[in-house]
């Protein structure tokens, strides 16, 4: 028996194994320079046009979360919280090169950078993680909680969460670090304030989410803690 494909067949079984397929995630390290004075070690995780990852000045070692994307050849990355984003890397990356400024728009300071790839592994065979957006089992049209969570490398990850209800809201976003048995706990960095603390625990496709001392960002009427399923 012979199959006979139409054009309309083959574009439909085209869009089918290219929507089954895992989606790619690469983590680049660079190492570079701001001003030509601060070293700097930057690792940043590629989904798509989407990127995440952290970087830390190398006399401290104490990584500062970055998110950001790619349109062509440009590219930002923003240091700061969800609000404010006016602390943030721009310019262009090549197939080994980052090169650009460095601005703090509130102090009106621009400094230039210039970073060099050193190393490229892949993201997405982590096994414990599941890269991606969750969504709390309690969401419902008055109440709602989500948050992403994307690994990098050397047992960091990437976390932001949101919440909103009809008396408080708040978001937040930082790097957590894998610990053992599926626990991972949010460091203390630059992006996050206090000692606000956030403390996770996966198991397949989804997240337990505890929090300390976390009002300041949402209210003392809510939580992100929670559990957390991948949509």
């Amino acid at each position: 028996m012979k199959l006979h494909l139409t054009k309309s067949n083959i574009f439909i079984i085209i869009i089918l194994v290219l929507f089954s397929l895992p989606v790619f995630s690469q983590t680049k390290v660079y190492e570079g320079t701001i001003n030509r004075k601060y070293d700097i070690e930057m690792h940043l995780n590629f989904t798509n046009k989407t990127i995440y990852g952290y970087y830390f000045y190398k006399t401290k070692h104490l990584p500062i979360a970055l998110f950001g994307e790619i349109k062509g050849t440009k590219i930002k990355l923003v240091e700061s919280d969800l609000i404010d984003t006016s602390i943030f890397f721009q310019g262009v990356i090549s197939e080994m090169n980052i090169n650009g400024q460095w601005k703090d728009i509130s102090k009106k300071k621009e400094l230039n950078f210039s970073l060099t790839q050193i190393e490229a592994t892949d993201s997405s065979k982590n096994h414990l993680i599941k890269n991606g957006d969750y969504e709390n089992k309690g969401n419902s049209g008055k109440y709602s909680k989500y948050c992403s969570i994307y690994y990098i490398d050397k047992n960091f990850l990437y976390y932001e969460f949101s919440i909103a209800n009809y008396n408080c809201d708040g978001q937040v976003f930082g790097i957590a670090q894998l610990e053992k048995n599926g626990l991972a706990k949010s460091l203390k960095t630059s992006n996050v304030q206090g000692d606000c603390t956030l403390i996770f625990t996966f198991s397949n496709n989804t997240i337990k989410v505890e929090e300390k001392e976390c009002d300041s960002y949402h209210g003392a009427s809510c939580t992100f803690g929670g559990e957390f399923i991948n949509k």
